[in-house]
């Protein structure tokens, strides 16, 4: 890992409660349109500027009522940091929050301490580079590597002031606006070069 000017410290020091894993769903996920859960799934999850969940389209599953009163440990709170620890290890954020929403148990959930740390800011350090080496240091297993709980509490966290961490997220937020835009207007030119273009058959 780099020098940096601010201090670092470890995930441990900046969250509120031990990492919990999410939701284990035994055997084949059974989705209903009525659940009174939603499920955040690996498929979920946008790669961008912000690593984000998608709020639309979210499945649901239905939990027994006699089970609900284990669910509490499980449900993602408004500034939390899911952590991918599977597959292609990484940190999302789940922005339009929607009540009793669970991740499976590919994520795990983190709470950061927002007095510290800003969720964002969190979400945003944990997919640089120059986490990476440390990531991929400690990943385990060979049909699916894996990061553990105990690995990954001891990841240092470079931790600017308060300030510093808005400027950082603000400047992102302009960063995905624009490519949004760009986006928007790349499509509108392919539809009217098209549209040209068919003309002259």
């Amino acid at each position: 890992m780099p020098s940096f000017q601010s201090q670092q410290i470890k995930l441990s020091g900046i969250i509120t409660t031990p990492i919990q894993t999410g939701f284990q769903v035994r055997g084949k996920v059974q989705l209903d349109s009525q659940g009174n859960y939603t499920l955040i799934q690996v498929k979920d999850t946008i790669r961008s500027v912000l690593y984000r969940i998608k709020s639309d389209n979210l499945d649901k599953i239905s939990i027994p009522e006699e089970k609900r009163k284990f669910m509490s440990k499980y449900l993602v709170q408004k500034n939390d940091v899911l952590y991918l620890s599977k597959l292609n290890p990484g940190a999302f954020r789940y922005t339009d929050f929607i009540n009793n929403t669970v991740p499976m148990a590919h994520f795990y959930i983190l709470r950061p301490k927002t007095g510290i740390i800003d969720s964002d800011y969190l979400c945003w350090a944990l997919n640089q580079d120059f986490m990476k080496p440390y990531i991929k240091r400690c990943l385990r297993g060979t049909i699916l590597p894996f990061i553990s709980k105990d690995a990954l509490i001891d990841l240092k966290i470079p931790l600017p002031n308060f300030t510093v961490q808005k400027k950082i997220i603000s400047f992102l937020k302009l960063m995905a606006q624009e490519k949004k835009i760009q986006e928007t207007m790349d499509k509108k030119k392919k539809i009217l070069i098209n549209t040209v273009l068919n003309g002259l058959l």
